[in-house]
C-alpha cells in the first residue's frame, strides 16, 4: 500500500525485507518482483539492473520454470521500460508470449494481479512491434474493464499512451492524451498521486 500511495522510500525498506527473507521454491520471485518494480519507479537503475541479473527469468521454450520467475517477467518489462531500458525489455517480448500461451493465464501475479495483456502489450512496444503492442492494449483495456481489475485500468493507458506517444502516427498524440487524462483521473480517485504526476508528465 505504501508504494501505490506514493511512499516509494517508505515502501522500499519492507520489500527489501521480503526479498530477502525469499525462500527458494516455485514462488521465489514473488518478493523480488516488487522490490524490483519499487527500484525501477525510483530511479535506482544500478541497483534494480543487479537485482534481475541476479534473478532466473523464463528463457523461450524453457521446459520448466517457477510461478516466481514468470510473474517477475512480467514486472521486468514495465521496469526496464521505466528505466529506459528499451533493448532489453523488447527482447523479452517472443518469451513473454510463450509463457502466456502455455499457461494461458490472465495473470500470473497475486500480488497485484497484472495483466499477462498488458506486459506483453509493454514487451512488443518496446521492440517496436506497434500493431501487435496495440492489440495486447486493446485486450488489456477490455481485460481490465470487464473483470474489472480497476489498477489495472489506469496502468494499461498510462503504458498504452506511451507506446502511441513512441509510434507517433496521425492521430497518436491525441489518442495518447486521452488515454493519459483517464489514467490521471483513476489514479487520483486511488490516491495514487505519485503515479498521477507520471501521467500528467506524459502530457505535457
Amino acid at each position: 500500500m505504501l508504494f501505490l500511495r506514493g511512499d516509494w522510500d517508505g515502501a522500499l525498506p519492507w520489500f527489501e525485507e521480503a526479498a530477502r527473507r525469499e525462500p527458494a521454491g516455485a514462488m521465489r520471485g514473488w518478493n523480488a518482483t516488487l522490490l524490483f518494480e519499487c527500484l525501477a519507479y525510483r530511479g535506482e537503475k544500478q541497483e534494480a539492473l543487479a537485482l534481475l541479473d541476479a534473478r532466473q527469468l523464463p528463457t523461450l521454450d524453457e521446459e520448466s520454470w517457477t510461478w516466481g520467475a514468470a510473474s517477475l517477467l512480467f514486472t521486468a518489462v514495465d521496469g526496464l521500460t521505466m528505466l529506459g531500458e528499451w533493448d532489453r525489455a523488447g527482447a523479452l517480448y517472443p518469451i513473454v508470449v510463450d509463457v502466456f500461451e502455455r499457461t494461458g493465464v490472465v495473470t500470473p501475479a497475486y500480488e497485484d494481479g497484472r495483466l499477462y495483456e498488458r506486459a506483453a502489450g509493454i514487451a512488443a512496444s518496446a521492440a517496436r512491434r506497434w500493431d501487435a503492442a496495440e492489440e495486447h492494449f486493446g485486450r488489456a483495456l477490455h481485460q481490465a474493464a470487464t473483470l474489472p481489475h480497476r489498477l489495472e485500468q489506469p496502468h494499461t493507458r498510462r503504458f498504452y499512451a506511451a507506446m502511441l506517444l513512441r509510434r507517433g502516427r496521425s492521430g497518436d498524440c491525441e489518442h495518447a492524451r486521452q488515454l493519459l487524462a483517464q489514467a490521471a483521473a483513476d489514479y487520483r480517485r486511488m490516491g495514487m498521486l505519485r503515479h498521477v504526476a507520471l501521467a500528467e508528465a506524459m502530457i505535457e
